[in-house]
């Protein structure tokens, strides 16, 4: 039978049933409850208590009863001996007994609802945290009704949903208008709200308490009506007409009270279990429902006793009208239960409905949650929060309609640790939501099925369709296809996503690894076309969340779909600062693993900042350099390793193979090939059958060649693999088994393998130095040296398409010219001494310049083999050119250094590259470097600026390396260096560390060369004086206040701002054309007395400058203080030149020149670059004024 169907037959076979009315005013049998089928909460009554209205749900039924005419009655008094805060007292005679139930209570109450925690702190404070109690129950009821509804689901199921809404809603109405007029009763409601939710899980519901429940209600309902009764007849009486029998009435009444309490607390306390443990206590009778009510019912019975001659005609008739609509208002929650049960069973008979089920599993049988787990086994605590938390980008993707946002990084960023944090945010909290569906879906390098964009549509289609009630048509569908032997094409996949998709009021879907889709086939163009159709077309329900790296296709197409509301992108290589914060947190949690111990602390932190600072945004750099360093057992080793790291991803997984056991080394190289090339995922015990294979001998493998266990072959390949297991059906024996699998550790070490950039033109070389040389056959030794000779095609295409193909001209020449130079460079130390052998044509008129710029190259490179090896080859010894002392400085090779200079190298010595060592080591940051030259006794007053350098080249990290850095400034200032040094090469100390806080934001350098006599007027060549140089352009992610901030301190400093110099001519003309107006800094110059029309410079006046930046406020303000159209000076002469000279924006233009002839300009004023103002291109518009 249809679902719409059953759902009618329930309802009307409930409404035939009818609600067992009350005597006087209820509804009676012979005329059953019956609702509005037009409003979902029109079911209004009132419930009288205290003399107030209580809106409760109301009935059509005529025959409904009455409000009753309201009445005032005192203020209640909520201080002192009143009855109206008996409901308190007793709540803390209950807490004071021994072996309370209070105490548990309370503590619950604070695990389950966290946000009154705080409130909780006092008893004089009770009434208030079980008023939030209250307010925050019944808010949950409400959601918890509202997730019976479900797309089309909600108008067959309308009859329902309306019955448990209006109960909601009369019980919320109800509990606030009843806590208006006696605050302190919220302490007895606080419990009736806490098991009110029982009523939306039916099939829970125990009979005894639910019975209990329904009577509690019933009690609380008349407690208003016998604490008003107290009230008239003792409170606000008079004397003569006190009842005797006061005390009593308050004592039966608060045991009564308590006992109420009781029972709502440790019924709370039942229901806090998970369900297993409530069969549990309910199989041993831990709870004796009976007796407690039994307790109850005793109590009121002792009260009613007490409290019949207090009774008076008012409340005989409020209790007669309560009662009645309290009655009814039961029946209505009893009708409740058997109607939500019904609906729940029904639509799980739906969700279990077995050719669904079939269906599905036929449509996708790839499980992406195995790349979710593995993600999150990766995830350390902490890290990913700046995204979910705080990310506006996210929020708003989040919670706007048809968003979409694309998250980008480089490769081993950490991307998939990321889209994990995302599912797992929303999985937490969204999972009890069931109008909120979740896809997510992992394009995996090492499996080719999940690379398939048809996969994926049926992945996310599949598991959207699970959190469904229903099957929507183009879904269902697919059940004849399944028939028929056939698989639907991408049209009709993303037809049943759309299906899918709709009915849920939000579907939030998550796509990791979009370049991990391979572009060979076109699958990755179908991949984009699909979602460009997708995003370009999607409902408002729909929010969808990509990852990837910035490949030139993906940008391409994604950059389409971000110029509206709602789509965004956030690059992780532009903003380090997140991503190094997690950087932080994974190598905190690394370091203080058990592995580190011995670490002093000082070492931890020194190899966390090193770390850091050479990972480049990569997670995966410091994965493969942690498998390094655990392995390390001194300080000096770790030292040495930390300052020898690789550069980058590709460098490391070349260290990692060459330093494998060289006996295995061909059977490594062999079964990375498999694991890269395999169409899926490898079995443990496949991969050690392919590590012993060897396909160029005919002979048989014996048996004892294996391994004695195939987990043994893991240990040979070090950060280069991953495991996982995965529990599958064994056919043979009958039963689930965990197979253990192999993969690459990371999409990266595929594309250092296979890819044609990295393996096969750059990395050749690297490669067949991992065989022995005397393996080398004739033929391969042919081959490398043709690739290698000198202007050949093949060495070009190597170069320009291998890892120096970004190479400054002159170093490409150098290569052409010099195949060993490149040897050199890659560090393939074979090939050089292949290349460089007598008889070979590239050693042919072989001079020592020649080696010595090898030298250099492998000096770079830090490969201190082909280094000793140079050395040795040169004819002259005592005379080492060409630089390769500086590089090696840069590089922070600290033992090619000490070789090097062991060997004669000139510590002094200046090259057009880098100019001295010591610059070298300071442009490079390499403070280690620096520290060994001068302490082997490099003489500062020959080095050139070093201060500069190392001050200018600073790159941002944290403030270990700001701290080091001064260090090191320190030392070579105690050596003798002068800090006002000019420099042909870069601009002045003070100049330096002034652009590094304005670019940077540090300000340390600053005040350090300040501290030692830096000149502030000193003009260096370059940016002019210091106060010329904070007037230059920074960054535009670079808030613009800074640079006010650093003109100021200046100034502060004695700054003149009229001071004349550099290219600009004074620091005004300057700031007018290189800052931002808004940022302060021309009103700031002038407030201080820089003159207006001072002359000088490329433009000649700062009004020149304004004219020429086409920047109209300035030029406004400008000559609103009196600057001059009629000086004559700079590039352009004129300021009419000067305005007309870029035509970039017309109107603003426009507008400029109709200023400066409002002032007087001359509009034929000779001279400047273009001579008159009709050689001016543009000048024909100005024309007609």
């Amino acid at each position: 039978m249809p679902i719409r169907k059953k759902l009618k037959k329930i309802f009307h076979h409930r409404n035939a049933e009818g609600v067992s009315g009350s005597s006087g005013d209820g509804p009676s049998e012979e005329q059953p409850l019956r609702l509005s089928r037009n409003t979902r909460s029109g079911y209004l009554a009132t419930i009288v208590t205290s003399g107030v209205s209580s809106p409760v749900p109301a009935l059509d039924d005529a025959n409904a009863p009455q409000e009753a005419p309201d009445e005032q009655l005192p203020a209640p008094k909520e201080s002192g001996n009143s009855i109206r805060q008996l409901w308190a007292v007793a709540y803390k005679s209950l807490r004071d007994e021994e072996d309370s139930p209070v105490t548990k209570f309370e503590d619950q109450i604070r695990r389950d609802l966290p946000d009154i925690a705080d409130r909780m702190s006092s008893d004089q404070s009770t009434k208030e945290w079980m008023s939030k109690v209250v307010e925050t129950q019944m808010d949950q009821v409400k959601r918890d009704t509202l997730k019976l509804r479900f797309g089309n689901f909600e108008m067959e199921a309308q009859e329902v949903v309306k019955s448990v809404l209006a109960v909601v809603n009369w019980s919320k109405d109800y509990v606030s208008k009843a806590l208006s007029s006696n605050p302190t009763a919220s302490i007895a409601w606080g419990g009736v709200t806490l098991l009110l939710p029982l009523f939306l899980n039916p099939i829970e519901q125990a009979s005894s308490l639910a019975k209990g429940l329904e009577h509690i209600a019933s009690i609380i309902v008349r407690s208003s009506m016998w604490e008003d009764l107290y009230v008239r007849r003792y409170e606000a009486a008079t004397s003569d007409t006190l009842p005797e029998s006061h005390a009593e009435y308050r004592r039966a009444l608060e045991m009564l009270y308590q006992e109420v309490l009781r029972f709502q607390i440790v019924c709370y306390g039942y229901y806090s279990h998970k369900s297993v443990s409530r069969l549990a206590l309910d199989s041993n009778k831990h709870h004796d429902w009976d007796e407690l009510l039994g307790n109850i019912q005793y109590r009121e019975t002792e009260f009613d006793k007490m409290s019949l001659g207090w009774r008076d005609k008012m409340y005989n008739e409020e209790w007669e009208k309560a009662e009645a609509r309290h009655r009814q208002a039961m029946s209505q929650w009893r009708t409740i239960g058997t109607d939500v049960s019904e609906l729940r069973k029904m639509i799980e008979e739906t969700q279990k409905d077995r050719n669904r089920e079939k269906m599905l599993n036929w449509l996708c049988t790839v499980d992406t949650s195995v790349q979710y787990r593995a993600a999150r086994e990766k995830y350390s605590s902490g890290t990913c929060n700046w995204l979910t938390q705080e990310s506006e980008d996210f929020k708003t993707w989040e919670q706007n309609p048809k968003s979409f946002l694309w998250l980008n990084g480089k490769a081993g960023a950490g991307k998939s640790i990321l889209s994990s944090s995302v599912i797992k945010y929303l999985k937490d909290k969204y999972e009890d939501d069931p109008e909120t569906a979740l896809g997510y879906y992992f394009f995996s390098f090492g499996n080719v099925e999940q690379q398939k964009v048809s996969v994926m549509l049926s992945s996310l289609v599949r598991q959207l369709c699970a959190s469904r009630p229903d099957t929507p048509h183009p879904i269902k569908r697919f059940e004849d296809y399944m028939a028929k032997g056939e698989r639907p094409d991408m049209e009709t996949l993303e037809a049943a996503l759309m299906s899918a998709v709709s009915g849920f009021s939000a579907v939030f879907i998550v796509i990791d690894a979009l370049d991990e889709c391979p572009v060979l086939d076109g699958e990755r163009p179908r991949l984009l076309k699909c979602l460009h159709r997708i995003i370009a077309s999607m409902p408002d329900n729909l929010h969808i969340f990509c990852t990837s790296r910035a490949e030139p296709d993906i940008n391409m197409e994604i950059d389409e779909l971000l110029d509206v509301p709602a789509k965004a992108a956030i690059d992780l290589t532009k903003d380090l600062s997140s991503l190094n914060r997690d950087m932080h947190l994974y190598t905190d949690s690394v370091l203080g693993t058990e592995t580190y111990c011995w670490w002093s602390d000082d070492l931890r932190a020194k190899a966390k900042d090193i770390l850091i600072a050479r990972a480049d945004g990569m997670f995966q750099y410091l994965v493969c350099q942690f498998e390094v360093l655990q392995h390390l057992d001194s300080e000096a080793d770790v030292l040495s390793a930390l300052n020898d790291l690789p550069s980058g991803l590709y460098e490391t997984y070349n260290r990692l193979l060459l330093g494998l056991n060289s006996k295995f080394k061909c059977q490594i190289l062999g079964s990375l090939k498999w694991l890269a090339l395999s169409r899926r995922h490898l079995r443990l015990e496949e991969l050690a059958e392919i590590f012993i294979f060897r396909p160029e001998s005919v002979t048989k493998i014996h048996k004892i060649e294996r391994l004695f266990d195939p987990r043994a072959v893991l240990k040979h390949f070090p950060s280069l693999v991953t495991i996982e297991g995965e529990e599958e059906w064994n056919y043979r024996k009958h039963c689930y088994e965990i197979n253990i699998y192999v993969r690459l550790a990371h999409f990266t070490v595929k594309e250092y393998l296979i890819s044609e950039l990295a393996y096969a033109v750059d990395y050749w070389g690297i490669h067949l130095e991992l065989v022995p040389r005397e393996l080398w056959t004739h033929e391969i030794i042919r081959m490398a040296k043709l690739a290698l000779y000198m202007h050949t095609e093949s060495l070009r295409k190597i170069m320009l398409r291998g890892r120096f193909g970004a190479l400054h001209h002159d170093r490409f020449i150098n290569f052409m010219q010099r195949p060993y130079c490149y040897t050199a460079a890659i560090g393939s130390l074979e090939l050089t001494k292949l290349l460089l052998q007598k008889g070979s044509r590239t050693s042919r008129f072989l001079i020592q310049d020649d080696l010595d710029l090898a030298l250099r190259e492998a000096a770079e490179g830090g490969h201190i083999e082909i280094v000793r090896f140079l050395l040795n080859e040169r004819p002259n010894p005592n005379k080492i050119t060409a630089g390769a002392l500086q590089a090696a400085a840069h590089g922070d090779h600290l033992a090619v250094i000490r070789l090097l200079l062991d060997d004669g190298a000139d510590i002094d010595a200046h090259d057009d590259r880098f100019g001295s060592p010591l610059e070298a080591a300071a442009e490079g940051i390499s403070l280690a470097a620096l520290r060994m030259l001068l302490d082997r006794g490099a003489n500062v007053q020959e080095a050139g600026c070093p201060v500069s350098c190392l001050i200018g080249y600073y790159r941002l990290h944290d403030q270990h390396d700001v701290t080091e850095c001064t260090k090191a400034l320190q030392l070579l200032l105690d050596k003798g260096i002068d800090i006002n040094g000019k420099c042909t090469r870069h601009g002045s100390a003070l100049n330096e560390a002034i652009k590094t806080w304005l670019h940077k934001g540090t300000r340390t350098f600053f005040d350090f060369v300040v501290r030692h006599n830096a000149d502030i007027e000193l003009d260096d060549g370059h940016d002019g004086t210091p106060l010329q140089a904070a007037c230059g352009n920074i960054p535009n992610n670079v808030d613009n206040s800074r640079s006010k901030e650093v003109v100021l301190a200046l100034l502060r400093l004695g700054a003149n701002p009229n001071a004349q110099g550099g290219e600009y001519g004074n620091a005004l003309q300057k700031a007018c054309f290189e800052t931002d107006y808004e940022s302060g800094v021309v009103d700031l110059l002038l407030e201080k007395g820089a003159e207006i029309n001072q002359k000088g410079g490329y433009f000649g006046t700062a009004l020149h400058a304004a004219c020429a930046k086409q920047e109209l406020e300035l030029v406004n303000m400008l000559l609103s203080r009196g600057a001059d159209v009629h000086i004559h000076g700079g590039e352009y002469g004129s300021v009419l030149q000067a305005a007309t000279s870029v035509w970039s924006h017309s109107k603003k233009t426009t507008l400029i020149v109709k200023k400066l002839l409002n002032r007087g300009a001359d509009v034929n004023a000779p001279g400047g670059k273009f001579g008159r103002r009709y050689k001016l291109q543009p000048t024909h518009a100005v024309k007609t004024w």
